[in-house]
């Protein structure tokens, strides 16, 4: 990209938030601001930058820098003002929002009979945990009925969860691992379930396992991503799983179940040596023939590092958003919070939230045990605008 030191406006409108995000991470840190919109059935991304910006993928469209572009339609036109004037935070943003109201995740304005939507979500996609053990770190098998799980599925769509992720193993210090038939026979009766609710609810479903045999047996079931906790699978059998149009998401961990014990050196600069663990696991995925849009990568917040070691990777993501897939964080009530505060791990969720809301336009997917309050919480922290 050739840098020019004029300042452009980038309007980019796709169907998907994973287009924004490849956008996103292919500029760093060049851009300076940027703000999400909705019209129609198109999500608009503005971006302010003093890089040029080339088109990504042909279901991406990018209008160049100024609301006059013969390119947009009316509305588009319209919604480019709104969008810019919110960005430079221009006397004309007054106007736009005092003729906008409320509506569910943003504010809406009506213009020629449509809605424009200066939206307030964000561009990550979050995984909803299901646990469905009865010795979780956190909620102790307060969801591990089949009936109170869906109640449960059902609250995280509705609070803005994409995809739900379905455990029966607890990896917290000292768990014991399932006898695996007895994983398989449990996790039959409610990933049925939760394929039913699926088709009425849309999410996409990850199987939280990394036992091959239990892997396999649901290698053909309508589940989309593989949350492979070990970021060990056996090769072919992650080859089955890409081949049968799943996702692989593989975590970097020394030991599992996470051990206190088991921490990298402190003298080791984890980031660095996380991300030479993450290239090396690309390479080899790459070598088997996977396609790089079909691997996520979790550097695995606990699993091998302390909380100040934790603390350290999130403050240092940059890095590990050079590599060429998408990333996963799961820090959500997890002892790195121990470092800065006293609170037992089930009562983390509003330190949880705070952080989240910081890094999650930094990221492609977070892992939450709750999120009842990041809408709001996000929400305020993105309305507060310091130059």
């Amino acid at each position: 990209m050739k840098s020019n030191l004029t300042n452009k406006y980038y309007l980019i409108r796709s169907k998907e938030k994973r287009q924004f995000r490849v956008l996103l991470r292919n500029l760093n840190d060049k851009v300076q601001k940027s703000s999400l919109y909705i019209l129609d059935d198109y999500l608009y991304l503005l971006i302010k930058t003093n890089h040029i910006i080339k088109s990504i993928s042909s279901n991406t469209k990018i209008f160049i820098n100024s609301a006059s572009d013969s390119a947009l339609n009316l509305l588009e036109k319209e919604l480019f003002a709104w969008a810019k004037s919110e960005i430079d935070q221009t006397i004309d943003f007054l106007s736009y929002e005092s003729q906008s109201i409320l509506v569910k995740n943003g504010r809406a304005l009506i213009k020629h009979n449509k809605t424009i939507i200066r939206s307030f979500s964000y561009l990550a996609d979050i995984f909803a945990i299901v646990n469905m053990t009865p010795d979780s770190f956190s909620d102790a098998g307060k969801y591990n009925q089949i009936d109170k799980a869906l109640i449960r599925i059902v609250e995280h769509i509705n609070n803005g969860a994409s995809i739900i992720d379905v455990g029966l193993e607890s990896t917290r210090p000292g768990a014991k691992s399932p006898i695996i038939e007895e994983e398989i026979s449990r996790l039959q009766l409610i990933l049925k379930e939760v394929i039913a609710l699926k088709q009425q609810y849309k999410f996409l479903i990850s199987l939280d396992s990394y036992h091959a045999k239990t892997i396999a047996h649901f290698c053909d079931w309508d589940i989309d991503i593989i949350n492979d906790v070990s970021g060990n699978l056996p090769r072919a059998l992650v080859k089955e799983c890409i081949n049968n149009n799943k996702k692989y998401l593989a975590m970097h961990s020394l030991s599992i179940p996470a051990s206190k014990d088991i921490l990298l050196d402190i003298d080791i600069n984890p980031i660095n040596y996380i991300y030479e663990w993450m290239q090396k696991k690309i390479n080899d995925l790459e070598k088997l023939g996977i396609p790089l849009e079909q691997i996520i990568i979790d550097p695995g917040i606990g699993f091998g590092n302390s909380p100040v070691q934790g603390w350290f990777i999130i403050n240092h993501l940059n890095k590990l958003k050079s590599l060429p897939v998408e990333l996963l964080l799961g820090f959500s009530r997890k002892s790195l919070f121990s470092h800065i505060t006293n609170i037992a791990p089930a009562e983390r969720d509003l330190v949880t939230m705070i952080t989240v809301a910081k890094i999650i336009n930094d990221i492609d997917y977070l892992r939450l045990h709750e999120l009842k309050d990041l809408s709001v919480i996000y929400s305020v922290m993105n309305e507060l605008r310091f130059n």
